[in-house]
Protein backbone atom coordinates (compact mmCIF):
# COMPACT_ATOMS: atom_id res chain seq x y z
CA UNK A 1 0.00 0.00 0.00
CA UNK A 2 1.30 3.46 -0.90
CA UNK A 3 1.48 5.93 1.98
CA UNK A 4 1.37 9.05 -0.21
CA UNK A 5 -0.44 9.95 -3.42
CA UNK A 6 2.02 10.85 -6.15
CA UNK A 7 0.91 14.48 -6.34
CA UNK A 8 2.04 15.25 -2.73
CA UNK A 9 5.63 15.76 -3.83
CA UNK A 10 4.49 18.74 -5.88
CA UNK A 11 3.50 20.49 -2.65
CA UNK A 12 7.15 21.13 -1.86
CA UNK A 13 7.22 23.71 -4.59
CA UNK A 14 4.51 25.87 -2.91
CA UNK A 15 6.06 27.05 0.40
CA UNK A 16 3.94 30.20 0.58
CA UNK A 17 0.73 28.26 0.89
CA UNK A 18 1.15 27.40 4.59
CA UNK A 19 1.52 29.46 7.74
CA UNK A 20 5.00 28.64 9.08
CA UNK A 21 6.77 29.36 12.37
CA UNK A 22 9.14 32.35 12.32
CA UNK A 23 12.20 30.11 12.04
CA UNK A 24 10.70 28.26 9.08
CA UNK A 25 9.88 31.44 7.15
CA UNK A 26 13.56 32.23 6.71
CA UNK A 27 14.86 32.28 3.17
CA UNK A 28 15.37 28.74 1.85
CA UNK A 29 18.02 28.24 -0.79
CA UNK A 30 17.21 26.42 -4.00
CA UNK A 31 19.76 23.74 -3.06
CA UNK A 32 18.05 23.07 0.31
CA UNK A 33 14.63 23.04 -1.32
CA UNK A 34 15.80 20.53 -3.93
CA UNK A 35 17.49 18.33 -1.31
CA UNK A 36 14.35 18.38 0.85
CA UNK A 37 12.27 17.27 -2.14
CA UNK A 38 14.65 14.37 -2.84
CA UNK A 39 14.64 13.28 0.82
CA UNK A 40 10.84 13.43 0.86
CA UNK A 41 10.60 11.18 -2.20
CA UNK A 42 13.16 8.73 -0.80
CA UNK A 43 11.39 8.66 2.56
CA UNK A 44 8.08 7.94 0.85
CA UNK A 45 9.68 5.03 -1.01
CA UNK A 46 11.16 3.71 2.28
CA UNK A 47 7.69 3.78 3.85
CA UNK A 48 6.31 1.74 0.96
CA UNK A 49 9.03 -0.88 1.58
CA UNK A 50 8.54 -0.73 5.39
CA UNK A 51 12.04 0.67 5.97
CA UNK A 52 10.73 2.78 8.82
CA UNK A 53 14.04 3.75 10.45
CA UNK A 54 15.45 5.03 7.16
CA UNK A 55 12.20 6.85 6.42
CA UNK A 56 12.16 8.56 9.82
CA UNK A 57 15.73 9.79 9.30
CA UNK A 58 14.98 11.20 5.85
CA UNK A 59 11.74 12.92 6.84
CA UNK A 60 13.47 14.47 9.87
CA UNK A 61 16.25 15.86 7.71
CA UNK A 62 13.82 17.08 5.06
CA UNK A 63 11.71 18.87 7.70
CA UNK A 64 14.78 20.65 9.04
CA UNK A 65 15.65 21.89 5.54
CA UNK A 66 12.15 22.90 4.48
CA UNK A 67 9.01 22.75 6.64
CA UNK A 68 5.82 21.34 5.14
CA UNK A 69 2.83 19.42 6.58
CA UNK A 70 3.60 16.57 4.19
CA UNK A 71 6.98 16.14 5.91
CA UNK A 72 5.31 15.85 9.33
CA UNK A 73 2.78 13.31 8.10
CA UNK A 74 5.57 11.14 6.68
CA UNK A 75 7.55 11.38 9.93
CA UNK A 76 4.51 10.43 12.04
CA UNK A 77 3.89 7.37 9.85
CA UNK A 78 7.55 6.30 10.11
CA UNK A 79 7.40 6.55 13.93
CA UNK A 80 4.19 4.53 13.97
CA UNK A 81 5.86 1.82 11.88
CA UNK A 82 8.77 1.69 14.35
CA UNK A 83 6.38 1.21 17.29
CA UNK A 84 7.23 4.67 18.62
CA UNK A 85 3.60 5.54 19.19
CA UNK A 86 4.33 8.32 21.67
CA UNK A 87 6.54 10.17 19.16
CA UNK A 88 4.02 9.54 16.36
CA UNK A 89 1.19 10.99 18.46
CA UNK A 90 3.17 14.16 19.17
CA UNK A 91 3.99 14.70 15.47
CA UNK A 92 0.37 14.08 14.46
CA UNK A 93 -0.73 16.70 17.01
CA UNK A 94 1.84 19.21 15.68
CA UNK A 95 0.41 18.77 12.22
CA UNK A 96 -3.21 19.07 13.40
CA UNK A 97 -2.46 22.20 15.43
CA UNK A 98 -0.79 23.94 12.49
CA UNK A 99 -2.87 26.70 10.90
CA UNK A 100 -2.90 26.56 7.15
CA UNK A 101 -3.25 29.78 5.22
CA UNK A 102 -6.46 30.31 3.23
CA UNK A 103 -6.12 28.69 -0.15
CA UNK A 104 -3.36 26.27 0.95
CA UNK A 105 -2.64 23.65 -1.70
CA UNK A 106 -4.56 20.40 -1.70
CA UNK A 107 -1.57 18.27 -0.57
CA UNK A 108 -1.19 20.26 2.66
CA UNK A 109 -4.92 20.10 3.38
CA UNK A 110 -4.98 16.36 2.72
CA UNK A 111 -2.07 15.85 5.12
CA UNK A 112 -4.11 17.32 7.98
CA UNK A 113 -7.16 15.25 7.05
CA UNK A 114 -5.08 12.05 7.01
CA UNK A 115 -3.50 12.96 10.36
CA UNK A 116 -6.92 13.49 11.95
CA UNK A 117 -7.92 9.95 10.90
CA UNK A 118 -4.67 8.18 11.75
CA UNK A 119 -4.21 9.71 15.21
CA UNK A 120 -7.48 8.21 16.40
CA UNK A 121 -6.77 5.14 18.53
CA UNK A 122 -3.01 5.61 18.65
CA UNK A 123 -3.30 6.45 22.35
CA UNK A 124 -4.64 2.94 22.95
CA UNK A 125 -1.29 1.55 21.85
CA UNK A 126 0.61 3.40 24.59
CA UNK A 127 1.59 1.99 27.98
CA UNK A 128 2.42 3.82 31.21
CA UNK A 129 5.00 3.71 34.00
CA UNK A 130 4.99 5.39 37.41
CA UNK A 131 8.59 5.72 38.60
CA UNK A 132 9.17 6.31 42.31
CA UNK A 133 12.69 7.16 43.50
CA UNK A 134 13.29 6.76 47.25
CA UNK A 135 16.14 6.10 49.68
CA UNK A 136 16.14 2.94 51.80
CA UNK A 137 17.76 4.94 54.63
CA UNK A 138 17.30 8.65 55.30
CA UNK A 139 16.30 11.16 52.64
CA UNK A 140 17.40 11.59 49.04
CA UNK A 141 20.28 14.04 48.50
CA UNK A 142 19.72 16.95 46.16
CA UNK A 143 22.19 15.60 43.57
CA UNK A 144 20.26 12.38 42.85
CA UNK A 145 19.78 12.13 39.07
CA UNK A 146 17.72 9.67 37.03
CA UNK A 147 17.74 8.78 33.33
CA UNK A 148 15.26 6.72 31.34
CA UNK A 149 16.51 4.99 28.20
CA UNK A 150 19.55 7.27 28.22
CA UNK A 151 17.57 10.51 28.51
CA UNK A 152 17.27 12.75 31.58
CA UNK A 153 14.23 11.97 33.74
CA UNK A 154 13.30 15.21 35.47
CA UNK A 155 12.25 15.21 39.12
CA UNK A 156 8.88 16.71 38.19
CA UNK A 157 8.06 13.39 36.47
CA UNK A 158 8.96 11.21 39.48
CA UNK A 159 5.90 9.48 40.90
CA UNK A 160 3.74 10.56 37.95
CA UNK A 161 1.92 8.27 35.49
CA UNK A 162 4.14 8.66 32.43
CA UNK A 163 3.03 7.59 28.92
CA UNK A 164 5.58 5.30 27.27
CA UNK A 165 5.99 3.10 24.24
CA UNK A 166 5.41 -0.63 24.84
CA UNK A 167 8.54 -2.74 25.18
CA UNK A 168 11.76 -2.90 27.19
CA UNK A 169 13.06 0.17 29.03
CA UNK A 170 15.98 0.89 31.37
CA UNK A 171 16.07 3.21 34.38
CA UNK A 172 19.33 4.48 35.90
CA UNK A 173 19.51 6.40 39.21
CA UNK A 174 22.58 7.58 41.13
CA UNK A 175 23.54 10.08 43.83
CA UNK A 176 26.23 10.77 46.41
CA UNK A 177 26.35 8.27 49.27
CA UNK A 178 24.25 5.68 47.42
CA UNK A 179 24.92 2.76 45.10
CA UNK A 180 24.07 3.32 41.44
CA UNK A 181 20.80 1.61 40.56
CA UNK A 182 20.13 0.20 37.09
CA UNK A 183 16.71 -1.35 36.58
CA UNK A 184 15.19 -2.89 33.43
CA UNK A 185 11.43 -3.19 33.05
CA UNK A 186 8.79 -3.82 30.40
CA UNK A 187 5.76 -1.71 29.53
CA UNK A 188 2.59 -3.14 27.96
CA UNK A 189 -0.15 -1.29 26.08
CA UNK A 190 -2.88 0.26 28.27
CA UNK A 191 -1.14 -0.91 31.49
CA UNK A 192 0.58 1.15 34.18
CA UNK A 193 3.78 -0.34 35.62
CA UNK A 194 4.86 0.80 39.10
CA UNK A 195 8.67 1.03 39.17
CA UNK A 196 10.03 1.35 42.71
CA UNK A 197 13.64 2.62 42.50
CA UNK A 198 14.93 2.34 46.08
CA UNK A 199 18.55 3.48 46.52
CA UNK A 200 20.83 1.58 48.89
CA UNK A 201 23.59 3.40 50.83
CA UNK A 202 27.22 2.67 50.13
CA UNK A 203 28.57 0.10 52.60
CA UNK A 204 31.69 1.21 54.47
CA UNK A 205 34.64 -1.19 54.77
CA UNK A 206 34.68 -2.53 58.37
CA UNK A 207 37.39 -1.13 60.62
CA UNK A 208 39.64 -3.85 62.04
CA UNK A 209 40.22 -3.37 65.78
CA UNK A 210 43.92 -3.31 66.75
CA UNK A 211 44.89 -4.69 70.16
CA UNK A 212 47.22 -2.14 71.80
CA UNK A 213 50.62 -3.48 72.87
CA UNK A 214 52.24 -2.00 75.97
CA UNK A 215 55.68 -0.53 75.27
CA UNK A 216 58.62 -2.54 76.51
CA UNK A 217 59.83 -1.16 79.81
CA UNK A 218 63.58 -0.65 80.13
CA UNK A 219 65.68 -0.15 83.21
CA UNK A 220 66.80 3.50 83.23
CA UNK A 221 69.85 2.45 85.21
CA UNK A 222 71.13 3.72 88.57
CA UNK A 223 71.04 7.43 89.26
CA UNK A 224 74.26 9.26 89.86
CA UNK A 225 75.67 8.57 93.28
CA UNK A 226 73.36 5.66 94.03
CA UNK A 227 74.71 2.38 95.31
CA UNK A 228 74.16 -0.73 93.21
CA UNK A 229 73.21 -3.94 94.90
CA UNK A 230 75.31 -6.91 93.90
CA UNK A 231 73.05 -9.38 95.67
CA UNK A 232 71.19 -11.52 93.06
CA UNK A 233 67.39 -11.38 93.27
CA UNK A 234 65.60 -14.52 94.22
CA UNK A 235 63.17 -15.90 91.69
CA UNK A 236 61.61 -19.12 90.54
CA UNK A 237 63.82 -21.78 89.11
CA UNK A 238 63.56 -25.04 87.24
CA UNK A 239 60.22 -26.27 85.89
CA UNK A 240 58.21 -23.58 87.73
CA UNK A 241 60.27 -20.79 86.15
CA UNK A 242 59.88 -22.27 82.67
CA UNK A 243 56.11 -22.65 83.13
CA UNK A 244 55.78 -19.07 84.35
CA UNK A 245 57.82 -17.69 81.44
CA UNK A 246 55.89 -19.78 78.85
CA UNK A 247 52.41 -18.42 79.70
CA UNK A 248 53.12 -14.76 78.76
CA UNK A 249 54.81 -15.96 75.57
CA UNK A 250 51.75 -17.99 74.59
CA UNK A 251 49.59 -14.99 75.45
CA UNK A 252 51.51 -12.70 73.12
CA UNK A 253 51.46 -15.35 70.37
CA UNK A 254 47.67 -15.67 70.70
CA UNK A 255 47.25 -11.88 70.60
CA UNK A 256 49.42 -11.67 67.47
CA UNK A 257 47.55 -14.45 65.70
CA UNK A 258 44.24 -12.90 66.74
CA UNK A 259 45.28 -9.57 65.23
CA UNK A 260 46.28 -11.33 62.02
CA UNK A 261 42.91 -13.07 61.88
CA UNK A 262 41.04 -9.78 62.32
CA UNK A 263 43.09 -8.15 59.55
CA UNK A 264 42.39 -11.12 57.26
CA UNK A 265 38.68 -10.83 58.04
CA UNK A 266 38.69 -7.10 57.30
CA UNK A 267 40.57 -7.36 54.00
CA UNK A 268 38.50 -10.27 52.64
CA UNK A 269 35.34 -8.61 53.93
CA UNK A 270 36.17 -5.48 51.93
CA UNK A 271 36.74 -7.57 48.80
CA UNK A 272 33.44 -9.39 49.39
CA UNK A 273 31.59 -6.08 49.67
CA UNK A 274 33.13 -4.87 46.40
CA UNK A 275 32.14 -8.08 44.60
CA UNK A 276 28.65 -7.87 46.11
CA UNK A 277 28.22 -4.37 44.65
CA UNK A 278 29.35 -5.56 41.18
CA UNK A 279 26.97 -8.54 41.30
CA UNK A 280 24.03 -6.30 42.22
CA UNK A 281 24.74 -4.27 39.08
CA UNK A 282 25.28 -7.32 36.83
CA UNK A 283 22.37 -9.29 38.29
CA UNK A 284 19.65 -6.74 39.10
CA UNK A 285 16.95 -9.41 39.36
CA UNK A 286 18.97 -11.41 41.93
CA UNK A 287 19.68 -14.23 39.48
CA UNK A 288 23.09 -14.42 37.81
CA UNK A 289 23.86 -16.13 34.57
CA UNK A 290 26.81 -18.35 33.62
CA UNK A 291 28.90 -15.28 32.74
CA UNK A 292 28.91 -14.16 36.38
CA UNK A 293 29.70 -17.60 37.87
CA UNK A 294 33.36 -16.76 38.57
CA UNK A 295 32.51 -13.49 40.31
CA UNK A 296 29.81 -15.23 42.37
CA UNK A 297 32.27 -17.95 43.41
CA UNK A 298 34.89 -15.34 44.41
CA UNK A 299 32.26 -13.43 46.39
CA UNK A 300 31.29 -16.56 48.38
CA UNK A 301 34.98 -17.44 49.03
CA UNK A 302 35.81 -13.92 50.26
CA UNK A 303 32.72 -13.91 52.47
CA UNK A 304 33.65 -17.25 54.07
CA UNK A 305 37.27 -16.18 54.63
CA UNK A 306 36.09 -12.94 56.23
CA UNK A 307 33.79 -14.79 58.62
CA UNK A 308 36.49 -17.31 59.59
CA UNK A 309 39.06 -14.51 60.03
CA UNK A 310 36.86 -12.48 62.37
CA UNK A 311 35.82 -15.50 64.46
CA UNK A 312 39.35 -16.93 64.75
CA UNK A 313 40.83 -13.50 65.41
CA UNK A 314 38.33 -12.76 68.16
CA UNK A 315 38.81 -16.14 69.88
CA UNK A 316 42.64 -16.06 69.71
CA UNK A 317 42.79 -12.44 70.78
CA UNK A 318 40.56 -13.07 73.79
CA UNK A 319 42.57 -16.17 74.77
CA UNK A 320 45.80 -14.20 74.54
CA UNK A 321 44.47 -11.45 76.80
CA UNK A 322 43.34 -14.05 79.36
CA UNK A 323 46.80 -15.66 79.35
CA UNK A 324 48.51 -12.32 79.84
CA UNK A 325 46.18 -11.21 82.64
CA UNK A 326 46.49 -14.50 84.53
CA UNK A 327 50.27 -14.81 84.10
CA UNK A 328 52.24 -14.91 87.44
CA UNK A 329 53.70 -11.56 88.44
CA UNK A 330 57.19 -13.02 88.59
CA UNK A 331 57.00 -13.98 84.91
CA UNK A 332 55.71 -10.52 84.00
CA UNK A 333 58.49 -8.94 85.99
CA UNK A 334 61.06 -11.11 84.32
CA UNK A 335 59.72 -10.01 80.98
CA UNK A 336 60.02 -6.37 82.00
CA UNK A 337 63.66 -6.82 83.13
CA UNK A 338 64.89 -9.21 80.48
CA UNK A 339 62.82 -7.91 77.53
CA UNK A 340 59.60 -9.11 76.00
CA UNK A 341 59.76 -12.67 74.63
CA UNK A 342 57.80 -11.56 71.58
CA UNK A 343 57.77 -8.36 69.56
CA UNK A 344 54.96 -7.48 67.16
CA UNK A 345 55.06 -5.31 64.05
CA UNK A 346 51.77 -4.47 62.30
CA UNK A 347 52.03 -3.35 58.68
CA UNK A 348 50.06 -3.37 55.44
CA UNK A 349 51.07 -6.94 54.70
CA UNK A 350 49.93 -8.32 58.08
CA UNK A 351 51.36 -8.95 61.55
CA UNK A 352 55.00 -10.02 62.11
CA UNK A 353 55.96 -11.63 65.41
CA UNK A 354 59.57 -12.17 66.65
CA UNK A 355 60.12 -14.58 69.54
CA UNK A 356 63.00 -14.68 71.98
CA UNK A 357 63.67 -17.72 74.19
Amino acid sequence: MKFFPAFLAVALGVPAAVTLAPAATAQVSDADRSLARDLFNEGTDDLDHQKFAAAADKFTRAEELFHAPTMLLGLARAYRGLGKFLEAKEVYNRLLNETLAPGANEAFQQSQKDAAVEVVGIGEKLGFATIRVTASVGTLPSDVAASLDGEDLKRAAWGMKRPMNPGQHQLSVEGSGFKKLVKKFEVSARKNELIDAKLLPLEAVPVVPVVPVDPIKTDPGPTSGALQSTVPQAGPSGADARAESTQPTLGWVAVGLGGAGLILGGVTGGLALSLHSELQTLCPTGTCGPGEADKLSSYELMGNLSTVGFIAGGVLGAAGVVLLVTAPRTATAATAVGGSPVSLAVGPAGVRATFQF
